[in-house]
C-alpha cells in the first residue's frame, strides 16, 4: 500500500494504525494546507516561465529547475502519507476557505505575479520546516529547509537574473 506507514521511505514510525493521533491531527492540517499551497504556487511560477514571455536557455534552465523543486516537494509529501495528509484537512472549518480577503488584489504585472507566487512557495517551506520539527519524522524539516533555499536561489536566478552557482 502506497500510503501505510511501514514502506520505504516513510516518515512517520509504523505503528499499526494509519490514523492521526488527536493531537497530531492540526499538524498534518497545517502540512496539508501548506503543501497544498507550495506545489499551487510552484505550478503557477512554472507555467508563467514555460508559457509567458520569451524562450531562452536561462529561462528553460529556470523552468527545469523550478521542476524539480515541484519534484521534490510532492514526494517530501508522500513520505507523510498523502491519506494522513488529506484525512486531517477539514475546508469547512477554515476561516479564510470560502471568503474573499481584502487583500487580494489584482497583480500588477507579469514579474508581480511570479515574486508573489514565489514568496508563497518560500513561507510555505517555511511552514512545513516547522512544523515537521513537531512530528516523529526522519528528515522532514531539513529537506524542506533544503527546499526554501533550493528556492531562495532560484529567486534570485528568476528575478534578479542570476546565474546559477
Amino acid at each position: 500500500d502506497a500510503e501505510s506507514s511501514e514502506g520505504p521511505g516513510r516518515l512517520m514510525p509504523a505503528q499499526g494504525s494509519r490514523r492521526i493521533r488527536p493531537e497530531q491531527k492540526s499538524l498534518f492540517r497545517i502540512l496539508d494546507a501548506n503543501f497544498n499551497r507550495a506545489l499551487e504556487g510552484c505550478r503557477v511560477i512554472e507555467d508563467a516561465l514555460r508559457l509567458g514571455g520569451r524562450r531562452s536557455s536561462a529561462g528553460d534552465s529556470r523552468f527545469y529547475r523550478l521542476k524539480s523543486i515541484r519534484h521534490r516537494i510532492s514526494f517530501l509529501r508522500s513520505r507523510f502519507g498523502l491519506r494522513r495528509l488529506v484525512s486531517a484537512r477539514d475546508i469547512y472549518a477554515d476561516p479564510g476557505a470560502f471568503r474573499p480577503h481584502a487583500l487580494e488584489k489584482r497583480y500588477r504585472s507579469y514579474h508581480s505575479m511570479i515574486a508573489a507566487n514565489l514568496q508563497r512557495l518560500k513561507e510555505s517551506l517555511r511552514v512545513i520546516e516547522e512544523v515537521s520539527r513537531a512530528l516523529p519524522v526522519a528528515r522532514g524539516f531539513s529537506d524542506a529547509k533544503r527546499l526554501r533555499f533550493m528556492t531562495y536561489a532560484l529567486e534570485e536566478h528568476i528575478l534578479l537574473g542570476r546565474k546559477s552557482r
